[in-house]
């Protein structure tokens, strides 16, 4: 059971990560998405700390401002708070990741490279170690698994060796 939480955990850890990275991409192939960009040169609302997307959200169509919501599975598809809590017809199969600012501001080249922060760096690497040791553990955790089934296997071999020995089933009665 553990061996499946840890196992679980892992994928989803690797696919936020994946998730996180692509972002940058997606950021520039953002034209080529479902989510309907709403050109407005504002990129802070008048509401203060809310961020404006540019983007319409794909359940009710309404401007996404603040919280973003957008699939890990379907790069595309993008809702906004208030639908997310009201739940959507997406596949409930697909998790959602949790968007408050984008990794990097759009007002950049278009085609440019995407360049990472020391930061994001910095948590890339201390992911790629928590994932590797998150594996090893899962490893370590087999092997003793199999080890511990091994000894019961010889323990009831033995057992059935010293019952054979003492009642032999094959000796004729007269």
């Amino acid at each position: 059971f553990k061996e499946q939480i840890v196992h679980e955990t892992v994928e989803k850890v690797t696919q936020i990560m994946k998730d996180r990275l692509s972002q940058s991409q997606d950021w520039m192939s953002d034209s080529s998405s479902s989510s309907a960009p709403i050109p407005d040169p504002e990129r802070e609302t008048s509401m203060g700390s809310l961020y404006d997307w540019l983007l319409a959200c794909s359940h009710c169509k309404k401007r996404i401002l603040g919280i973003r919501y957008q699939c890990s599975t379907c790069s595309s598809f993008s809702i906004c708070e208030q639908c997310e809590a009201e739940g959507c017809d997406h596949d409930p199969n697909h998790l959602f990741l949790k968007m408050r600012r984008p990794v990097e501001p759009c007002a950049e080249e278009p085609h440019a490279p995407p360049s990472f922060s020391m930061e994001q760096v910095r948590f890339q690497k201390h992911m790629h170690k928590t994932f590797l040791k998150a594996e090893k553990q899962r490893l370590r955790a087999e092997k003793r698994q199999r080890k511990a089934e091994v000894k019961e296997l010889e323990k009831q071999l033995k057992l059935h060796r010293r019952i054979h020995r003492w009642h032999p089933m094959d000796s004729p009665q007269p």
